[in-house]
């Protein structure tokens, strides 16, 4: 599955990163990323396009970040250091060359956040201002769908 991505489908996943994870915080770029990487792997039977619109829209649904309508991306590609350290980051996941600090997670949210769907579940992990959950009912499913539009860079 992972062979199958594009530039385009990484850079709308890396920018989404690169808003969700304090450009400083290592650990939490990787957590994030890993579940992303967690996320292909289950969801690889709808397609790659699906499989990335479906994380995309988890991304932000899991973290509590809102799309801002018309907004392009924050990052300027490789002209900006987070984009490349996180764009990097993420090829070094998808090699297997990076280990897994969430263990296995798929779903995570913001330390100061309770999701309704977070009660029943243990965290596998807190890393930085995130909880790192494995959902075997709701594998990389969104909590609430989100706008989202189709494969391009720009995100609203």
């Amino acid at each position: 599955m992972t062979s199958a991505l594009n530039h385009e489908h990484l850079a709308r996943i890396v920018n989404i990163v690169c808003d969700l994870a304090d450009g400083n915080v290592v650990e939490e770029q990787i957590a994030i990323l890993w579940t992303v990487r967690t996320c292909l792997e289950k969801l690889s039977t709808k397609g790659t396009a699906e499989a990335v619109k479906v994380i995309c829209q988890t991304l932000r649904a899991n973290s509590g970040c809102e799309p801002i309508a018309g907004a392009g991306p924050k990052h300027d590609g490789f002209a900006d250091p987070v984009y490349c350290r996180v764009f990097g980051t993420f090829c070094g996941i998808l090699a297997s060359d990076i280990p897994d600090p969430s263990d296995g997670a798929c779903r995570f949210h913001r330390h100061d956040a309770v999701p309704h769907w977070s009660r029943r579940l243990e965290p596998t992990a807190l890393i930085g201002r995130y909880f790192f959950y494995n959902d075997p009912l709701h594998p990389c499913k969104p909590e609430r769908p989100l706008p989202q539009p189709e494969l391009g860079l720009a995100y609203s």
